[in-house]
């Protein structure tokens, strides 16, 4: 098949995106009228709680109202502030509400479902651009604007009414745990420092180095850079590399079941506990998190200037020390 035919197979008709545009309108109305429900629900019949969310800790007690926080976080689609989605915590609430949380539950799988087709596709498979009369004349500016490389997702957001769209917010699953029949024996939060790291190949590293040297305000340091990793490839003894990304605090929930089962989860949404209430203490931003294996084998000081590479601390020691005694402080590897 030459490849103009091929082109021609993998364009995606227009009305099959309006179709999908649809769909998603569709989802979103649904999204919205759960989360509503939820909310209201929750705010008529509480039972008390807690929320961190962006202005801090803010208990309150079954006679107040539940924090703003909770509702931007929960019934939020719309902001340049990613703070504003979340608020971790314990609201404790009647049984008659656990369907509520199922059903906003779902309306987040539903609108994912609905939206990924649409966050995917590239403006340059369309056979062609909607014009105004399909999408609505005030809208079709934001199409002609696409590049052919580009998602066509902000195009169809802008469309549905809903330009700053924070979808991935929108689609994060509820805590589910305290809407179940058997709900968990114990609950507790706990605050973990974001970490990323991810394993780089010299060779990767390089390539980002060269990378850097075509930036005027860089090329001093990327070539310094370039001078370390190459007295680092020419020793005996080469130090694990790694990319490693500090964030912002994670916020967990471990729950465990009178079996003895339990579970740790990864949140910034409150925990709807549809029960007879439980001692769920807010977690002591005090407390050391527990060190992992990857906090004692790298250094906590990049290797590089322009790059967050940092290396296993027992193999840059012995580049530095024929003895290998093991070091408490940060390596740095210098000129």
């Amino acid at each position: 098949m030459a490849a103009a035919d091929r082109a021609r197979v993998d364009e995606v008709a227009i009305i099959e995106v309006l179709e999908q545009i649809e769909r998603f309108k569709s989802a979103l109305c649904a999204w919205k009228t759960a989360h509503q429900a939820l909310f209201s629900g929750a705010q008529a019949s509480h039972r008390g709680g807690w929320i961190s969310g962006a202005r801090g800790l803010q208990p309150f007690q079954p006679n107040e109202a539940i924090p703003d926080d909770l509702r931007r976080a929960l019934c939020g689609l719309e902001s340049d502030e990613p703070s504003l989605f979340r608020a971790s915590g314990p609201v404790f609430v009647g049984g008659e509400l656990a369907s509520l949380v199922q059903q906003a539950h779902q309306a987040r799988v539903d609108l994912d479902v609905a939206s990924r087709p649409l966050r995917r596709l590239r403006a340059g498979l369309l056979a062609r651009l909607p014009q105004g009369g399909e999408v609505g004349g005030g809208n079709l500016q934001h199409w002609l604007k696409l590049k052919p490389h580009q998602s066509i997702w902000r195009a169809v957001t802008a469309t549905c009414g809903v330009p700053r769209l924070q979808i991935r917010y929108a689609v994060r699953p509820l805590l589910l745990a305290g809407a179940q029949p058997i709900l968990p024996r114990k609950a507790s939060f706990s605050l973990t420092p974001h970490r990323v790291i991810s394993r780089r190949h010299p060779e990767k590293v390089l390539r980002a180095l060269e990378e850097q040297l075509e930036s005027a305000e860089r090329a001093d340091a990327a070539r310094r850079d370039l001078d370390r990793l190459a007295s680092l490839l020419r020793a005996p003894v080469q130090p694990d590399l790694a990319y490693i990304y500090s964030g912002d605090i994670i916020h967990q929930v471990n729950f465990t079941w009178g079996d003895g089962s339990r579970r740790k989860v990864k949140t910034s949404l409150p925990l709807f506990w549809c029960g007879p209430p439980i001692d769920i203490p807010p977690p002591d931003p005090a407390a050391v998190p527990r060190r992992r294996r990857s906090d004692i084998k790298y250094s906590n000081v990049p290797i590089l200037e322009t790059l967050p590479i940092y290396g296993s601390i027992k193999g840059v020691d012995r580049l530095s020390s024929s003895t290998a005694q093991p070091v408490d402080r940060p390596v740095i590897i210098s000129d």
